[in-house]
């Protein structure tokens, strides 16, 4: 995994898609309009829409969603021992392999 990354390129035209017209006012209102609000699939599930801002699609949310696993279950200990995530709780989402 690690030897093919994602490519993280932020797209800034996004005027093909489909936006969320009642947030881009609350965007405009906060003096944030060179910033769009694009509609992703309301299932509960972020990565869509961490897909739709990486790669203007949803086609990358379960590769997204899986490499997080990964990464978790293979820095699981370093991820704990950041001192950003004092309370994080790693071992219940993501159970010890070493075992």
């Amino acid at each position: 995994m690690r030897s093919s990354p994602v490519d993280n390129t932020m797209f800034h035209d996004f005027s093909n898609h489909n936006q969320d017209v009642i947030s881009n006012i609350i965007l405009t209102h906060f003096h944030a309009s060179d910033m769009a609000a694009l509609k992703s699939t309301g299932d509960g599930d972020c990565f869509n829409a961490v897909s739709t801002n990486l790669t203007e699609n949803e086609n990358m949310s379960t590769e997204l969603r899986n490499r997080i696993c990964i990464e978790m279950a293979l820095n699981g200990d370093k991820i704990r021992r950041n001192k950003q995530y004092p309370k994080l709780e790693i071992h219940v989402l993501s159970p010890d392999l070493k075992k």
